[in-house]
């Protein structure tokens, strides 16, 4: 499948890193996504309406998947770069861990994600094209 041309960003899940890489195409925006799903909405003044952080169903109780995925895909669809997307998650209990694919169509094509987010970490298993 060829490249997919988002533009480019240094890359940053969580936080920038020490090498402070750039990062472009599908890899790009599967982190813009990851942190689009984990910024607490309102904590950017210049943004108040953007994020929808899912570590907050590590702390108490769970809304249904239906719930927090139709949560998920409005965030999303924030992003103009975005066209459509879905999203599926599951909760672990016996974990305490929150997995979260995304699969979306943007306006330089397809892309899709996967997080797993517990009390410690977040991580992007998957970012590329589908």
């Amino acid at each position: 499948m060829p490249h997919v041309d988002y533009g480019n960003d240094t890359e940053c899940v969580s936080d920038l890193t020490y090498a402070r890489r750039e990062v472009d195409g599908e890899v790009m925006m599967g982190q813009a996504m990851a942190r689009r799903l984990t910024t607490v909405r309102g904590s950017l003044f210049y943004a108040p309406e953007y994020g929808y952080d899912l570590r907050q169903f590590l702390k108490g109780p769970t809304p249904a998947e239906s719930v927090i995925n139709g949560n998920i895909e409005n965030e999303i669809l924030k992003d103009e770069r975005v066209e459509d997307v879905t999203a599926e998650s599951s909760f672990d209990e016996a974990a305490e861990s929150l997995s979260v694919r995304v699969v979306g169509f943007g306006e330089e094509g397809p892309f899709d994600l996967t997080i797993s987010i517990d009390a410690v970490t977040v991580k992007l298993l998957r970012e590329g094209v589908t």
